[in-house]
């Protein structure tokens, strides 16, 4: 069985972004907890790094990503922008295989219409100057998935809505699922 590790980003006393009454770190979990739900429907075995409210290192999360044997690492954010026009998912990754695992759940993501695309960009930058950590200290292809902005009225209601993460959900785990059918 396809082992995929999911990351909720931020938790215990790392709260992440927090507009109004969201805290980014509650959502990201929220999201999670439906995306796990969503893998086991498709007979993947998911993982978390977390299933409820603590604090985790950078490095923790990838250990339990290597002695998983994941056969990829997903974190799951929301984004924040102080200009509440700035809205939609975007995806992160490292490595050439991350960009294909990114490809296919952007494929999906595509189909989310009430979220527009900021499409799929590569972490450039090095871990001394802010490149994203569980992206380069992962041994499985990784993404790191912005699953809207909570500073934008419209993705903070659909991202904060059951139906909004059912949707979002449905869509990463129908794009894990075609990256493990190239894989195979």
């Amino acid at each position: 069985m396809f082992r995929i590790v999911i990351d909720p980003g931020h938790g215990g006393d790392d709260r992440g972004a927090v507009v109004g009454n969201i805290q980014e770190a509650n959502l990201n979990l929220k999201l999670s907890l439906q995306l796990k739900i969503e893998l086991e429907q498709r007979n993947i075995s998911p993982i978390l790094t977390r299933a409820d409210d603590i604090g985790l290192s950078l490095s923790k999360r990838c250990e339990i990503e290597r002695l998983a044997g994941a056969d990829c690492f997903i974190s799951i954010h929301h984004n924040c922008f102080p200009k509440p026009g700035a809205r939609g998912w975007e995806i992160f990754y490292y490595s050439q295989n991350g960009l294909t695992l990114a490809s296919c759940i952007a494929d999906e993501m595509n189909l989310i219409t009430n979220l527009p695309s900021r499409g799929i960009k590569a972490d450039t930058m090095s871990q001394h100057s802010g490149g994203l950590y569980v992206l380069r200290n992962t041994k499985s292809p990784a993404v790191l998935i912005e699953a809207g902005f909570i500073s934008n009225p419209q993705d903070a209601i659909f991202c904060n809505s059951f139906q909004g993460r059912k949707m979002i959900a449905e869509q990463i785990a129908d794009g894990v699922e075609k990256w493990l059918k190239l894989k195979t």
